[in-house]
């Protein structure tokens, strides 16, 4: 298989409708995840339709959480993606070696942005899986794979025919599996299966048979989990309704209720009847927690633990802070691009932190309008985040420093030195640390010190003259043009030069450059006219010459007609002796030379 442009390394997993390749992208030699659908689908008389419209899709989706698309395209019986390659693996095979509770909330809260993102789109998923949930080389989730995905506006873009079931049974929602409208809580029911499994490594409902297992979908009861689990008990029982209106409303629903156990960790009860993180019988997550089973005591003792664990945490926080304030202030004459923004010690929330980082990692790459994107959507979740505002301020410093390297050296061109310098001076206030200012400053003072010992060598060769030693002033000079060949003083002392050792150049007045330019093409013009003048004239004389000779020899031809021919001779005899006359006559006029005997002849016989 070969796709223009691509060179495949090997495969990295099939499925029913496509394989996935590593690949280098030749252009840019970078890797890419090359998605190829099977051939076998051109048949599908909406393929190519589902196809372009999948391609669109993804290249609506800029998220940090969902995969990048570069490029979707066709060549023969091959339709293909080129998209982000990531390489740290599948949710699949984290479940597999096992997941902390904590790290679980993390990955399903960062889908869960994710899919809040693509439902502001209108789009739906409808394959949430862990196998459709990749992982950075740092860890961070990203989702995959929108090849099913469909626009909530059915009746303008509805693909797929009635019964028609498109998606991974064991993650279906009922309302999918019964072929039914879908929306955005759709997906929320897939990522409940999948939260489901992360905790349990296992999926809630389980059949060899396809028809059962989506039986079990809308009918069994939701699973309970096992009693170390029972904190996340309410958000399963919330995700996995049967019907979509008793679920979440939508993904940001979801990612409040997460955000409430991470900040009410409450120890479990030993058994599935926790306190709930919110009530099941609203809709809205941020609804106070009723107490439920303990008894007065305990939650006496509970709320006194709690009490003395945050002065703990407050005072690690107090200790803490202090310490990284100290090592700031030992750091701050370090790089200003490098290095973290400033330590916030307020309570800040998991998107702002999340965003900060990612925004960290481009920046460090040199994607300086990705990352400004990535800060953007984090002061969307965290408006007056310091930490966010501060790394804005230093990527926006950064640009404005780009664009005055860019000025330097245009200024530099130009031949203004010193304002080249000043350019850089206010980059470098901007950002002290970036590369091409430092390195084009580095290259502007070495120039400055060549520029300094140019003008010092010009000046011992002029002095050089003035007392007539003119070996030195030639050793000078020589260093002069090795140093700087273009120095506005060395025409000008190599002439004073050649005027000491020849006396008679100096009486010659000095000439410019443009003066000396203007004689030589004055002169190169003056002989061309000369040259093309005298081959005028001897064309003229050439062909003077031939209408000499012409006009002789019809004179002598007339002459020869008008004498009466001789008595005496034969035809033949006098045609030849008329022949003989012209010949002479004609070298007579001529004044060619003519011997005796013919001019003898020309007397007696030529009358």
């Amino acid at each position: 298989m070969e796709i223009p442009g691509y060179t495949v390394v090997r495969e990295l997993s099939k499925g029913g409708m496509a394989t996935v390749y590593l690949a280098v992208q030749d252009r840019l030699n970078r890797q890419v995840a090359l998605k190829v659908i099977e051939p076998a689908l051109e048949g599908d008389e909406n393929f190519a339709e589902r196809f372009i419209k999948e391609g669109r899709l993804a290249l609506q989706l800029k998220h940090p959480n969902i995969i990048a698309l570069y490029d979707f395209n066709s060549h023969g019986p091959y339709y293909y993606f080129s998209m982000e390659f990531l390489s740290g693996g599948t949710l699949s095979e984290q479940i597999e070696t096992g997941l902390t509770n904590e790290r679980a909330l993390v990955i399903i809260q960062l889908i869960a942005e994710a899919l809040a993102y693509a439902h502001q789109f209108g789009i739906i998923h409808r394959d949430i899986k862990p196998k459709n949930i990749l992982f950075r080389q740092d860890g961070t989730p990203i989702l995959s794979d929108f090849g099913i995905a469909k626009m909530m506006d059915a009746d303008a873009t509805q693909l797929t025919e009635t019964g028609i079931i498109m998606g991974s049974p064991r993650y279906m929602s009922p309302e999918q599996v019964s072929g039914k409208m879908l929306d955005t809580r759709s997906d929320l029911y897939s990522l409940g299966i999948v939260l489901y499994e992360m905790l349990t490594q296992q999926t809630p409902y389980y059949s060899g048979d396809a028809i059962s297992l989506a039986l079990m979908h809308c009918s069994e009861p939701v699973p309970e989990l096992p009693s170390a689990f029972g904190r996340f008990q309410p958000i399963i029982n919330k995700l996995l309704a049967k019907k979509p209106e008793n679920r979440f409303d939508n993904a940001e629903q979801l990612i409040n209720a997460i955000d409430q156990i991470k900040t009410n960790p409450l120890p479990d009860s030993g058994s599935n009847r926790s306190i709930p993180v919110f009530s099941l019988n609203t809709t809205t997550a941020t609804s106070k927690p009723p107490l439920t089973s303990f008894d007065r005591s305990g939650a006496v003792r509970s709320k006194t633990a709690l009490i003395v664990s945050s002065l703990l945490i407050l005072t690690v926080i107090v200790i803490a802070g202090t310490y990284l304030i100290m090592d700031y202030t030992s750091l701050q004459t370090n790089s200003e691009i490098n290095r973290p923004p400033l330590p916030v010690l307020d309570n800040r929330s998991a998107a702002a932190i999340h965003y900060e980082r990612l925004a960290m990692e481009n920046f460090q790459s040199g994607e300086l309008k990705p990352s400004l994107e990535l800060i953007g959507l984090g002061l969307n979740a965290a408006p007056n985040d310091r930490g966010l505002l501060v790394l804005r301020d230093q990527i926006q410093n950064y640009q404005q420093a780009i664009q005055l390297v860019a000025k330097a050296h245009e200024r530099l061109q130009q031949g203004a030195l010193d304002q080249s310098l000043q350019l850089i001076e206010q980059g470098l206030q901007l950002a002290p640390e970036q590369p091409d200012l430092l390195k084009l400053r580095d290259q502007l003072e070495v120039r400055a010190k060549l520029e300094q010992i140019a003008n010092q060598y010009a000046d011992w060769a002029n002095d050089a003259l003035a007392q007539g030693d003119l070996k030195k002033a030639e050793d000078y000079l020589a260093q002069l043009s090795q140093i700087k060949p273009d120095h506005p003083k060395l025409s000008i002392l190599r002439r004073d030069l050649q005027a000491k050792r020849d006396p008679i150049i100096a009486t010659i007045p000095p000439q410019t450059e443009e003066v000396t330019r203007q004689q030589t093409d004055e002169e190169l013009k003056r002989r061309t006219e000369a040259a093309a003048k005298r081959q005028t004239e001897e064309a003229v004389k050439r062909q003077a010459v031939e209408e000499a000779k012409r006009k002789a020899a019809e004179r002598i031809q007339r002459q020869l007609a008008a004498q009466p021919k001789p008595q005496t001779a034969t035809p033949e005899t006098g045609s030849n002796n008329y022949r003989r006359c012209g010949d002479i006559l004609s070298r007579l006029t001529l004044g060619e030379p003519v011997p005796d005997e013919d001019r003898t002849f020309l007397s007696q016989r030529c009358r």
